[in-house]
């Protein structure tokens, strides 16, 4: 999708816009908080017990292992291409594994995803895990706020821990 992005404003303008239907959460936050600065935000993530972590909106995404696990039967790269409107070329574009992880952790973890309240204060340069384990640098303004059921498309690993 960002390759896309940055074709068109490179070869269109930069006034194109892709906006995607954002889903909201279903049910309500059991805690309405969030912290008030990034000494607190660290504290939470790195301290919080699941079940805290999860009544302030994060969500199990998956574990690692079975993302990586998933990511063992996509193609290490496959170009695909993609009609454009009014053209007589195709914008094409790689897909596969990219940076997603191959190797199978010794422990495994769970990928909580952030509640979208707390994207404005997640600090800028975390690194953050996505939906296929493949870790990014979080950077203000630029970082995808994509919403889905309550989460963003990211957020932390951590340890296996039941609820």
């Amino acid at each position: 999708m960002k390759e896309l992005v940055q074709w068109l404003k490179d070869n269109v303008g930069d006034s194109i816009q892709i906006i995607t239907p954002q889903f909201e959460r279903t049910s309500a936050l059991e805690f309405n908080w969030k912290p008030a600065n990034d000494e607190q935000f660290y504290a939470v993530i790195e301290k919080a017990p699941l079940n805290i972590l999860l009544g302030l909106g994060f969500r199990r995404w998956e574990t690692m292992n079975n993302l990586i696990k998933e990511n063992f039967q996509k193609p290490i790269k496959e170009e695909i291409k993609i009609p454009m409107i009014n053209s007589d070329k195709d914008f094409v574009v790689d897909i596969g594994r990219g940076q997603a992880p191959t190797q199978l952790l010794e422990v495994d973890e769970d990928v909580l995803l952030f509640p979208c309240e707390w994207y404005n204060l997640i600090p800028d340069g975390l690194r953050v895990t996505g939906l296929y384990g493949e870790l990014d640098i979080f950077k203000k303004d630029e970082s995808d706020d994509d919403i889905r059921c309550g989460c963003l498309p990211y957020g932390i690993r951590r340890r296996k821990e039941t609820e």
